[in-house]
């Protein structure tokens, strides 16, 4: 009988999408990714295949940070984001939205942040997406940016 329901469990845990007790209900889990971590220069980030996805949540630890942050994303295989977007090298800056206040920031505006130590989430659809990275223009402090990605099955 424990053989049984061990098995119902496992088969319903694979219908629910997930692959382990840890991604029930949360869509396919892929693990944290850090984009850059403890920058202190004007940096653009490593960037990270996210066709399979729908939704990123950026994770962003500043320390006495100031400078502006963009999230920029491609639908092309070969986008290279550290140089200027093109009819050749196609990509775009994305909204996102913080998680704290729902408050919406343009992607060609970004997220502006003045002397602030502090750790924000922002959310973006990515419909479509082949990769995706971010870009810290800076003037002051240390940030790291992690990402995580989401199918919300």
């Amino acid at each position: 009988m424990k053989k049984i329901l061990l098995g119902i469990a496992a088969f319903l845990t694979v219908l629910a999408g997930g692959y382990g007790i840890n991604e029930l209900g949360a869509g396919v889990n892929t693990g944290e990714r850090t984009i850059m971590s403890e920058v202190a220069t004007t940096t653009v980030g490593a960037e990270f295949l996210t066709n399979d996805y729908r939704n990123i949540v950026f994770n962003v630890a500043n320390t006495s940070a100031s400078g502006t942050l963009k999230f920029a994303c491609s639908p092309q295989e070969d986008v290279d984001f550290a140089t200027a977007a093109s009819v050749t090298n196609r990509w775009d800056y994305v909204q996102t939205v913080d998680r704290e206040d729902g408050t919406s920031y343009d992607g060609d505006t970004g997220f502006v942040e003045t002397n602030n130590s502090e750790v924000r989430d922002f959310v973006a659809n990515i419909d479509g997406a082949y990769s995706c990275t971010a870009m810290w223009t800076r003037t002051a402090g240390t940030s790291t940016v992690k990402m995580r990605l989401f199918n919300n099955q």
